[in-house]
């Protein structure tokens, strides 16, 4: 098998005179450009892995990064580098040390990024902790978020489990408000009250529930139940509800 030190710069679609990888059990290989990868067991991989697809069960760990234009695995896995990919859908734990990036996510556990992730369609449903900022266009989460930048896309839906934290949201709709389905929930560890906590929240169409900002700016702004909000300013309209408190409201106009 070759290794690959040297970056995700090599083509997935070029599938010609590739092999497959297969891992049974516990097992080290060496990283390399794959056709099909499959894990049953642990793994540890040493070096980038770069395939067309991606099926595994266990735990996989990788020094280097993974690219996969499908992904599909249950259970656990820990890359150094960055997660790339097409479709990916991992129920379990994942660990990225760098970036995460892909069309088409749909992750169910605990999500751990240690730069930023950056896609189409991003559903996560579980725990997610990203050290700098998210970007799409499609963001929903059910479960409790932890970012220390900006969570910007063009429609954001959370549904609030646990307590949550983000410094900016930036978005075209953004809804945010308590979960009222339990399904799952039994899987996870959310600590706190269902709400989130951000500088600033920016957009054009705005539902909140169970939000404490300091700063909430959108054309047609729905402010309710269980929020605190220092300022908002709106261009069309705002309403509140009774058990909601804003300390200042500014019509800025269209």
């Amino acid at each position: 098998m070759n290794n690959s030190k040297g970056g995700m710069d090599m083509a997935v679609g070029d599938n010609e005179h590739r092999s497959d990888l297969r891992i049974i059990g516990n097992s080290n290989s060496n990283g390399g450009i794959f056709d099909n990868v499959k894990i049953l067991g642990d793994a540890k991989i040493d070096g980038d892995i770069v395939c067309s697809k991606f099926r595994g069960t266990g735990n996989l760990d990788v020094e280097g990064s993974l690219r996969a234009e499908s992904l599909k695995s249950t259970g656990e896995i820990r890359t150094t580098e960055d997660l790339q990919g097409g479709s990916l859908a991992i129920t379990g734990n994942l660990r990225i040390g760098r970036d995460l990036s892909a069309a088409k996510t749909n992750f169910i556990g605990d999500v751990t990024v240690g730069n930023r992730i950056s896609g189409e369609e991003i559903q996560i449903f579980g725990n997610c902790t990203v050290r700098h900022d998210i970007q799409a266009e499609y963001f929903r989460l059910r479960g409790a978020l932890q970012v220390n930048g900006m969570l910007n896309a063009d429609k954001i839906e959370i549904d609030l489990y646990g307590k949550s934290a983000v410094a900016e949201v930036v978005g075209g709709e953004i809804k945010i408000e308590p979960s009222t389905v339990q399904k799952w929930v039994s899987l996870f560890t959310f600590k706190g009250l269902p709400q989130l906590e951000t500088e600033v929240i920016e957009g054009d169409r705005l539902y909140l529930e169970n939000t404490i900002a300091r700063v909430v700016r959108g054309s047609t702004v729905i402010i309710g139940k269980g929020c605190q909000i220092g300022l908002v300013e709106y261009r069309e309209s705002l309403k509140q509800d009774k058990d909601a408190v804003i300390e200042d409201s500014r019509y800025v106009g269209l």
